[in-house]
């Protein structure tokens, strides 16, 4: 994915709501979604320089899918920084205010 010529990434979710951003090149542009799969190895880059990056660069939405917990935590961009909307751990169903209808079963992150 091609945010800008410098910041070239490969989250493990990307979701585009524009077909324009779509390129022979890959996805260009921020898209509406990114999510990351933590793991040990990048946990902390996730958490840190990731999110920092992705909400400076105008992506409205970030959210981390802990698998092993399992946890997903939902942020949205605002004033530049990312602000947590939604989480749901063990068994709960997750739902997002701006995605109505959604659901989310976390049992079946395992």
């Amino acid at each position: 994915m091609i945010l800008t010529l410098q910041d070239v990434v490969q989250p493990d979710l990307v979701v585009v709501t524009e077909t324009a951003q779509i390129s022979d090149r890959g996805i260009e542009g921020a898209p509406l979604l990114l999510v990351e799969i933590l793991s040990p190895s990048t946990r902390i880059q996730d958490r840190t320089t990731k999110a920092r990056r992705y909400a400076q660069l105008g992506v409205p939405h970030y959210w981390l899918v802990d698998p092993d917990v399992p946890r997903i935590e939902c942020y949205r961009a605002e004033s530049g920084r990312y602000a947590q909307l939604a989480q749901a751990e063990g068994s709960a169903s997750l739902s997002h205010p701006d995605f109505p209808g959604l659901a989310i079963e976390l049992q079946r992150l395992r």
